[in-house]
């Protein structure tokens, strides 16, 4: 995460990545995934993957269980990261991410930040 060397924080990342991080692990999915050319047979996510595993592993006749591993605690968590953001660069990481949120159905808005859209800061 250039141009950070040592421990960043929350906001410093996100900057990095609205700034046009060349990392590929923050590179949209849309832009790696090729959604309109791949049929994919699964998509899941990581709020429901116990259930989404299942389901694969149903679909391939593998008898096991998926750990459940996400925390139920996690929204409240992250409304905490997004709290004291500004809302132009949580518009800036909305818009770079816009098609991925739209096509998995995820919020637009961080958690408690529904505001990004009607502030005009």
């Amino acid at each position: 995460m250039k141009p950070y060397k040592a421990d960043i924080t929350f906001k410093q990342f996100l900057e990095c990545i609205a700034h046009g991080s060349r990392d590929v692990h923050w590179t949209p999915q849309w832009k790696l995934c090729s959604f309109c050319s791949i049929s994919y047979d699964y998509i899941g996510h990581l709020e429901t993957v116990k259930n989404d595993a299942a389901q694969v592993l149903q679909h391939l006749d593998i008898n096991l269980t998926y750990p459940q591993i996400f925390s139920s605690k996690m929204h409240k968590e992250l409304s905490t990261w997004y709290a004291d953001l500004p809302a132009k660069l949580l518009r800036q990481i909305f818009t770079l991410f816009k098609y991925d949120f739209l096509l998995h159905g995820y919020d637009s808005a961080p958690p408690g930040r529904e505001d990004i859209f009607t502030d005009a800061s």
